[in-house]
């Protein structure tokens, strides 16, 4: 029997192996059918089992030998409002990269879904119900024990194909509220191990109902170049932003935004720490409308094209270059109660802000610009073109600017009418080589202005229209401090703001016209054709004069013409001019006779050469004047007596006593005063000085008729002046020796002004007619004989004075001789009329 051979066990054994192998690999198997099941029962557990969530999953789809997992009908509601959807989430990963530390993802889709993300004042963000807060203080204890050598070994990742359509993202909080619509999103993988590998992307967005498309390359691990997109946004309406500028202080923000720029990112000359940012393309702005406590702005249409580079480093740049259009510009300065109105404004140019440093070069333009005071509803200033030519900016030190033109200026408006005139208008507005250095001393080449209109009123209380644009005045203690302090002769010291203009020049048709309204009727004074030349203004030397020419026709016939310098910024202030006026009509001004002496102006002409120095607040104004032809009438017997009790004779007399041979009439004016005294009144001064040169010019040629008293005043009666009562021999028609010399001045006074008359009455007095008596008895015939001797008498007086030559027999007026007998001197009266 020991022969026999046993049955081998081995083959049993593997049999069993075979078995088991069968029923596990079946079971893995299962269990692998059953995994998504299981995932799909697990999520939505763990899901329903958190405060307030519930969720729904629909397909799950697991392939681990591919890395893939499919998730569709995806659904998650957090209190009942749904914060997270998607119709398809899929991401597939390769894992053999595991093994060297890559996680390599080759695909990422999300499609047909939406997304919300919303977080309240001061609390974490919660996504899609998910709150981020993290209740740990401490760091993990993994990451704290971590070796050196652990650090060292990092992970590196592959993004994969990521892609996403028809997806919906709401942000929300209590300042915005954004809400993205992904169209379509598609990025390429990025490869941090591939640093020179570049990602494109490409999205079609709509953010807030604005279109947003990108596209461009993502190199986030490059050296340099990090982003290269484009970016085209169309229709952002800034009213989906308003709670945003609300809690910002900014009210009622509507308007449309649209650019399409090219936006690059990278890292400054290689610097880690720096970053660039460079924006070329289009922006713009479309009825942007927005509110702040100090302004309001109705309307804005903006346009920038061009280059703007930012340097974020330790000291930021930021570089620009391009053309900025402002168009339909509506806009309340509610704090300075103005309202600027500018329909086009265009600036080309470029610049640069390094730290707080900023220089710019640039051209500007625009148009038809107004201000407008929102009280008065009238415009305080309007322009119909600026031109600014190679404006240069160096920070602080220095800005120039090669020219400023402006057209059509118009200020200070009359009347809330948009026809309405305004108190100043310029045709054309220069300025030349314009610097301005340190921001305190201002230097302008040539400023000219043509076609200067300046229409002023003077209202019945006497001020000038244009003055309720202006503050009030300082009050009157205030003034005469100021006054006080400006005594001497002084230069300001100290850090002020000085201005230099080398040649400033008015020409070109100008015009300035005043209205005088306390008049009735109102006086108009114009000057036309007005030319002014000021040279070499300098505050910083208000020693040196500055000279000036100026020259006007004044009304149709008359001129104007003033030379000169002055020092305007001496204070107080110094001039030396001198100047002519020739032929002006005073019959225009008789309104101002009228009312300070009662006398009208029928006619005359005035020719005035004049100089008026000030120095030291001292005025010495001199004047030589002529009247040619001038014809005043009293306007009532009591202006009549007045006028003449100031001067000392009828006005008319004084008149006729001043004409020379022509008819014409000179006398010196001189005006002096202390132009520093408070509350000082030209006017009155000037009154006074006339009256007095009247007098005193009137005097002049009487004094040596003996007409005048001691007291200086003119003895006269009503419209006539006696002269001292040439005296005959008794009994006789002899000019006694002594009257024979005064008769002589007579006839030289009426030789000089042949618009004299005098009346000649001879004279029987009481020494005549006891001579008479002597000789005969009768009373009668002695009578005759004495009104026969007064009779000769006075033609022995007119042939004499008609011999000396020059005067009219119309002059010489014979009286009718009176019968009464006189007391005095024998000898003949003379009355001048």
């Amino acid at each position: 029997m020991s022969g026999v051979v046993q049955p081998a066990k081995v083959p049993c054994r593997a049999r069993r192996w075979l078995r088991l192998s069968l029923w596990l690999s079946a079971l893995l198997v299962a269990l692998l059918c059953a995994l998504p099941f299981g995932l799909r029962l697990g999520a939505e557990y763990w899901l329903n089992d958190q405060p307030d969530m519930s969720a729904q999953l629909g397909d799950v789809d697991l392939n681990l030998f591919s890395g893939s997992l499919q998730l569709e009908d995806v659904e998650i509601y957090h209190l009942q409002q749904r914060v997270f959807a998607a119709k398809k989430m899929k991401v597939a990963i390769n894992w053999w990269p595991l093994l060297r530390r890559r996680l390599y993802v080759e695909q990422l889709i999300v499609d047909d879904g939406v997304l919300y993300l919303t977080q309240q004042q001061d609390t974490p963000l919660i996504i899609a119900g998910f709150s981020l807060a993290d209740g740990s203080t401490q760091e993990p204890a993994l990451l704290l024990e971590t070796s050196a050598a652990e650090q060292t070994s990092e992970w590196r990742f592959h993004s994969g194909h990521i892609s996403a359509q028809n997806f919906h993202v709401c942000y929300q909080t209590p300042a915005i509220n954004m809400d993205v619509v992904i169209n379509q999103l598609a990025v390429a993988p990025v490869v941090s191990w591939r640093s020179e590998l570049a990602s494109s992307f490409s999205a079609d967005l709509v953010v807030n109902g604005g279109a947003l498309k990108l596209e461009g390359a993502l190199s986030p691990f490059a050296a340099d170049t990090v982003v290269d997109t484009s970016i085209g946004l169309t229709g952002f309406k800034l009213d989906t932003l308003t709670k945003m500028f609300d809690l910002s202080g900014v009210s009622e923000t509507s308007g449309t935004i649209d650019c399409a720029l090219q936006l690059t990112v990278s890292n400054a000359n290689g610097a880690a720490r720096s970053m660039n940012f460079a924006i070329s393309g289009e922006v713009q702005a479309t009825d942007l409308r927005a509110g702040i406590p100090q302004a309001f702005l109705y309307r804005l249409n903006s346009h920038w094209a061009g280059d703007v580079t930012l340097v974020l480093a330790p000291i930021p740049e930021l570089t620009f270059d391009g053309d900025l259009v402002l168009a339909d510009v509506d806009l309340d300065l509610l704090a300075s109660g103005l309202k600027i109105e500018q329909p086009h404004l265009a600036w080309h140019g470029k610049g640069a802000v390094v730290g707080d440093r900023l220089t710019l070069s640039a051209d500007l333009s625009l148009t038809q610009s107004s201000i407008t005071d929102l009280a008065k509803q009238r415009q305080l200033f309007s322009l119909k073109q600026l031109d600014l030519s190679a404006l240069s900016i160096d920070g602080l030190a220095q800005i120039n600017i090669d020219s400023i033109v402006a057209q059509g200026v118009q200020a200070l408006q009359r009347g809330a009418e948009a026809d309405s005139s305004h108190s100043v208008a310029i045709e054309r507005t220069s300025l030349s080589s314009v610097t301005l250095a340190e921001m305190a001393q201002l230097h302008v080449t040539a400023l000219h202005l043509a076609g200067l209109k300046v229409d002023l009123k003077r209202t019945i209380n006497g001020a000038l229209d244009l003055q309720e644009w202006f503050p009030p005045a300082a009050d009157d203690d205030a003034s005469e401090q100021q006054v006080e302090s400006l005594k001497e002769p002084h230069i300001e010291t100290g850090a002020t703001f000085a201005v230099r203009v080398d040649e400033i020049k008015i020409e070109q048709n100008s015009q300035v016209r005043l209205v005088d309204s306390t008049m009735n009727p109102p006086v108009p004074v114009t000057l036309n054709d007005l030319v002014v030349q000021i040279d070499d203004l300098d505050s910083n030397s208000p020693q040196h004069p500055s000279s000036v020419a100026f020259s006007s026709a004044l009304g149709r016939y008359s001129s104007l013409t003033v030379n000169g310098h002055v020092k305007p910024f001496l204070r107080p202030l110094g001039l030396d001019l001198a100047g002519t006026l020739r032929e002006f009509n005073v019959a225009t001004i008789s309104p101002y006779s009228e009312k300070s002496i009662g006398y009208r102006l029928q006619q005359g002409q005035m020719n005035l050469d004049f100089t008026l120095p000030i120095e030291n607040g001292l005025m010495a104004f001199e004047s030589d004047i002529n009247f040619n032809q001038l014809r005043l009438e009293a306007l009532s017997v009591a202006d009549e007596m007045n006028a003449a009790q100031s001067i000392g004779l009828p006005v008319n007399l004084a008149l006729s006593l001043l004409r020379d041979r022509k008819g014409d009439i000179n006398f010196h004016l001189p005006v002096h005063g202390d132009i520093g005294v408070p509350n000082i009144h030209i006017g009155s001064i000037v009154r006074s000085a006339i009256t007095q040169t009247l007098h005193n010019t009137v005097m002049l040629p009487l004094a040596p008729l003996g007409i005048v008293a001691k007291a200086g005043n003119m003895l006269g009666i009503g419209n006539a002046l006696n002269f001292e009562r040439l005296v005959f021999e008794a009994g006789t028609a002899v000019v006694s020796k002594s009257s024979q010399d005064y008769l002589a001045n007579i006839a030289t006074l009426l030789s000089e002004r042949p618009q004299l008359s005098i009346s000649v009455c001879g004279l029987f007095s009481e020494a005549d007619q006891e001579l008479f008596m002597l000789t005969e008895s009768d009373v009668e015939l002695v009578a005759k004989m004495g009104r026969e001797l007064a009779g000769q008498r006075a033609v022995v007086v007119k042939e004499q004075l008609l011999r000396e030559g020059g005067i009219e027999t119309a002059q010489v007026l014979l009286c009718r001789p009176a019968a009464a007998v006189v007391t005095g001197a024998p000898g003949v009266d003379l009355v001048l009329q």
